[in-house]
């Protein structure tokens, strides 16, 4: 206790069932790849708000469709993000742009899951500017499992056409999700953009979020789809909750007692919580995880030969 308190740091603060708003600001949900509103809603982030305690009001769903719909929000499909994420951005930004003009002088959170925190980044980093008339002021942004360094197997799943096995797989893979499958399509133009190394996330990692606007990305060491060293913002807060096993860590970080807890925190402007052992070990655990990853393609090769 008494090193925490010299580091500045405590423990971050358990939040009841329902707890009050952690502030007076609109929030914005934006869901990762394969989420989709219409025939029914599907979306780790949009449970986010709610167990964060924002009043049902104050709540936005960005739209992959656009904002012509109720709420600004009109119904997409699954298949809607898996198109380019800086057009993905500007989406983001003209909804807004709506909020705006619906609530002057309100500020905005921005909540994301997955390749929506990526969405959010690129608006703050390439479309936000730091004296708009036409946008609020985004005053937090918390990011859920975001590919911030990339997702290896969308780096190592395209590069497995090398090999006939590898060809078939994405070829079935590609056909099933342009059918409504619930996988995502590994040619489409997301997917290429969340690659580590992609033009996109070189091009974020020159740049940076709009003065004044905080950030908190958080990881899971059990989560495959994005390892959590990958799911680290570099220079920005990050950590690393507890593992989830199971299948479906990479959704199952949004449930997190320990993630809701350090988000409410973050949201209020508490003091930041004192890191734990998965702070230091998480990235270790992302970093083998992501080695098993980049041997698909030799694995699918020797395979298809």
């Amino acid at each position: 206790a008494t090193t925490a308190a010299a580091s500045g740091c405590r423990a971050a603060p358990s939040v009841g069932y329902r707890p009050p708003p952690p502030d007076d600001d609109i929030v914005v949900t934006v869901a990762g790849l394969g989420s989709h509103t219409r025939g029914g809603v599907s979306g780790s982030a949009f449970a986010a708000p709610r167990a964060l305690g924002y009043r049902p009001g104050d709540v936005y769903r960005f739209s992959y469709a656009g904002t012509r719909g109720p709420r600004l929000h009109r119904p997409y499909e699954a298949r809607a993000t898996y198109g380019d994420i800086r057009a993905a951005a500007r989406g983001l930004a003209r909804l807004l742009e709506a909020i705006h003009r619906r609530h002057p002088g309100r500020d905005v959170d921005l909540v994301a899951h997955s390749l929506g925190g990526l969405v959010a980044r690129t608006f703050l980093e390439l479309y936000a500017g730091p004296f708009s008339a036409r946008l609020p002021h985004v005053d937090h942004v918390v990011t859920f499992s975001t590919p911030h360094g990339g997702a290896p197997l969308a780096g190592d799943v395209p590069g497995m056409d090398r090999s006939w096995l590898g060809l078939a797989l994405d070829a079935g893979l590609s056909a099933w999700s342009r059918l409504g499958g619930p996988v995502p399509d590994p040619w489409s133009r997301a997917v290429s953009q969340l690659a580590p190394g992609s033009p996109l996330l070189r091009t974020l990692a020159a740049h940076d979020v709009v003065y004044g606007t905080q950030v908190l990305a958080l990881a899971m060491p059990s989560d495959a789809v994005v390892p959590a060293d990958r799911a680290l913002w570099p220079h920005h807060y990050s950590r690393v909750v507890g593992p989830r096993l199971g299948l479906d860590a990479h959704s199952a970080i949004v449930a997190s007692e320990q993630a809701r807890r350090l988000a409410y925190a973050f949201l209020r402007d508490a003091p930041p919580a004192c890191p734990g052992g998965w702070d230091a070990l998480g990235p270790w655990i992302g970093r083998a995880i992501g080695a098993g990853e980049r041997l698909l393609p030799a694995v699918a090769g020797a395979l298809g030969r």
